[in-house]
């Protein structure tokens, strides 16, 4: 018995061969899960400038479907101004290979929004522990523990009968 794959399909590098030298040439995506007590699970999805490091733009969910991933970018492109802007070259998108990120519907709203797709560890340089976002043991967030104080957050909680 091998304990290795008969092949790969989808192999990430340690770090890039084009460092970005500007913003908007790579954006870093993924989703910090949350636990509620008393209800669940919640994702924050997040889309972070490689440049600069910061957060363009994030969104809380219920769920981490593609459609998540597609509106959180929306607001990325709307908060970085690049929805309205005739350039031609987009940022490159950098994620992990979840379900949501390998899944051909995002494939095809990432080719139509002229965006190409790497799967990778994220950004040496951008590498976090939720401190910078708040969401360390004191941060912001940390009061946030049932279901009434998140619908503060403006989202749409499932009502139980």
């Amino acid at each position: 018995m091998s304990t290795r794959p008969k092949f790969i399909v989808i192999k990430a590098a340690d770090s890039f061969h084009t460092k970005t030298t500007a913003p908007n040439q790579l954006w870093q995506t993924d989703f910090t899960y949350l636990k509620v007590i008393g209800w669940g699970w919640a994702y924050l999805s997040t889309v972070l400038n490689d440049y600069s490091c910061y957060i363009v733009a994030w969104k809380l969910c219920i769920t981490m479907a593609v459609r998540d991933v597609t509106e959180t970018l929306n607001m990325a492109r709307q908060a970085s101004g690049l929805h309205n802007a005739a350039i031609h070259h987009r940022p490159r998108l950098l994620s992990d290979n979840g379900p949501s990120y390998v899944a051909e519907d995002l494939a095809k709203w990432l080719g139509s929004h002229g965006m190409d797709h790497i799967s990778g560890p994220p950004s040496p340089h951008c590498r976090s522990t939720g401190r910078e976002m708040g969401l360390s043991d004191s941060g912001p967030l940390s009061n946030l523990c049932c279901p009434a104080s998140l619908a503060s957050v403006s989202i749409s909680w499932p009502v139980s009968g």
